[in-house]
Parts: C-alpha cells; structure tokens; sequence
C-alpha cells in the first residue's frame, strides 16, 4: 500500500475517533447542571463492609435512631430537602429550620463538597446521579463499620 495512502487511513480513522468523542462531549450534560434543582430526602440506608467470612453483605433501612447516631458528627444530617442552585449555594430545607451553605462538585464530578461559613466542609460521594435521583454517600464511623448512604429523589 502507499504510505501517504496509509498515512491519510490513520489521520482520517484518528481524526474521526477524535470528532465521536467530541460530540458526546458537547452533547453530555454535566453534573453541575444535572444536580441542580430541589431533591427531596427519600431513604438512609446501610452497608456494612468489613463483614466476617459467616456474614452475608445486605443494605439495610436506617432507623431514625440509627440514623442520629450516626449523623452526630454531621452538620446537616436532619436535612430533609436540599435545594442547589446555580451560584454554588445549597439551600438545606428541613421543618424546623433552613440553611445556606456552599456547594461545589470535585474530581470527575463524583465528590460533593459542602463549606459552611465556620470554614468547616463535608464530603460526599455521589454514587448515582440521574435526572430523577441523587444517591451520595459516607463513611460512618459507629460500632460497626460501613458506608451510611443518603437516597434523594428529584421533586423541581
């Protein structure tokens, strides 16, 4: 075959990998738009790791007992709406108080980072994002060791 013939094969199938991959770019909606609007907390739920070799892995509903002794070190655990708006600010909408704290996404969109205005932050792994839900999650550092994870749903 010609070289400049094999030579103009590989720049055109180069060339056109390189346009594929920049239109599902462009066409992607990214996290920061696709996490704003109102989300409504729908469910806590458990998952144990470190389990013993007899122990079968399962998530489990967090009780509202449960779910205060693991949200005492947590500044926002009793927060039942979360509201994200497009200039960084998490409106957190519960029914006995309101508060405003700042929002910004880390990494590859997957880290939550919550800064309260006492240069205290939070961080949250988003394990599912969707148009419909939000499911982030934490470590919890209670008897037994495992991963607390918030479910929230969209309502706006």
């Amino acid at each position: 075959m010609n070289p400049i013939r094999l030579w103009a094969l590989y720049i055109s199938v180069i060339g056109t990998g390189f346009a594929c991959f920049l239109i599902m770019i462009l066409i992607a909606e990214s996290p920061e738009q696709k996490i704003l609007g109102t989300w409504t907390e729908s469910a806590w739920e458990y998952e144990r790791v470190n389990l013993q070799s007899n122990e079968k892995e399962q998530n489990k509903e967090i009780t509202n007992e449960v779910k205060h002794l693991i949200g005492q070190n947590l500044i926002i655990h009793q927060a039942e709406t979360w509201q994200f708006t497009p200039n960084g600010k998490l409106k957190l909408i519960s029914s006995t108080k309101n508060k405003t704290v700042s929002w910004n996404l880390k990494g590859r969109g997957h880290i939550l980072t919550l800064h309260y205005q006492n240069k205290v932050f939070e961080n949250y792994n988003i394990s599912e994002l969707t148009d419909t839900s939000l499911v982030i999650n934490f470590d919890a550092d209670i008897e037994v060791r495992g991963i607390a994870k918030l479910i929230f749903k969209k309502i706006k």
